[in-house]
């Protein structure tokens, strides 16, 4: 799980090891259950403030009475500020109201996500419990406050809705992602629902270890789609983007692909500064950096296609 602090007078956390399991004050930015990469829909981001503290919590399941030495890795991948037409969004939807007596019994808990300010479109979802989960599903709400649409099912590969043989693993619970972006009235809401049954030594409530309990749902939305694709990028493979020379002095020239739509060639510094503009007809654009004024260092380029279908990469200057 990755936080940020949202409160900045709580951002003198010293890096490393954090032996004060406190979550207050921070916010989700992301979150995964097994290793996997989010490759965000093309047109959106996440936001990353300047300077931004990030809190990583990785939860490891140690099988022995041994200390376990332990480490989890993220890669974040940024591009220059202005170019996502989206922000995209996390919400955690925790229901910390939840007991579960030691009898051997299922035991089922739902809550409702209902919020006033309308709709927003859900690129991903996923449900969280420790070792007593059975199950977790979640779904749309219809006008009267009834469940309707079927829409996650954690004990199906991928989170689907259905399949033959269901199987819910707590320690590998799947993120659906959904293409395209599926449209949710919050006013009409969401319901989530968890079961367990347990079978250990004593009650449980929530709580931060793998001997308590938690029922959280994780969301990620956008608040529009425009200027958003879920299509993979296909490049041509005999006609790819090509730039020569790259590094480069005073000129270089753009091999844009051969396609019948127009698009949109920018190139910005570091600090997300654009310095470049030109719409392509064409399928190639020579830049004098001479006539830019540009100084030696590294830039970033862009190529959009009308239908938003990006190419984007690095420009050296020497």
């Amino acid at each position: 799980i990755i936080y940020n602090f949202e409160n900045e007078a709580d951002q003198f956390v010293e890096p490393g090891f954090r032996l004060d399991q406190s979550h207050d004050d921070i916010g989700l930015v992301a979150g995964a259950q097994q290793s996997e990469d989010l490759k965000l829909p093309q047109g959106t981001a996440f936001m990353w403030k300047q300077d931004y503290v990030l809190d990583l919590n990785t939860h490891i399941i140690n099988y022995t009475t041994d200390p376990l030495k332990a480490e989890g890795y993220i890669n974040i991948y940024t591009q220059p500020t202005g170019t996502a037409s989206q922000e995209m969004q996390a919400l955690p939807v925790p229901n910390q109201e939840i007991y579960i007596p030691n009898d051997g019994e299922e035991v089922t808990a739902e809550q409702k996500l209902q919020l006033p300010f309308g709709n927003i479109w859900i690129w991903g979802m996923l449900g969280h419990t420790h070792q007593y989960g059975t199950g977790y599903k979640v779904w749309t709400l219809d006008n009267s406050g009834n469940k309707d649409k079927l829409i996650y099912n954690a004990s199906c590969a991928d989170g689907l809705p259905e399949c033959a043989s269901p199987f819910f693993d707590y320690q590998h619970i799947p993120t659906r992602f959904f293409d395209p972006l599926l449209n949710v009235n919050l006013v009409n809401g969401l319901i989530h629902e968890a079961k367990w049954i347990n079978n250990g030594p004593r009650d449980v409530t929530w709580g931060p270890t793998s001997e308590d309990e938690m029922m959280i749902l994780g969301v990620f939305f956008t608040l529009d789609t425009a200027g958003v694709s879920t299509q993979t990028a296909k490049v041509d493979p005999e006609r790819p983007l090509a730039i020569y020379p790259n590094p480069f002095l005073n000129l270089t020239k753009v091999f844009l692909p051969d396609r019948s739509q127009s698009g949109v060639f920018r190139v910005f510094d570091s600090t997300g500064k654009q310095l470049y503009l030109q719409a392509c007809p064409p399928d190639q654009v020579s830049i004098e950096w001479s006539a830019t004024h540009v100084s030696k260092g590294l830039y970033i380029y862009q190529f959009q296609l009308a239908n938003g279908q990006l190419y984007a990469g690095k420009l050296i200057k020497n």
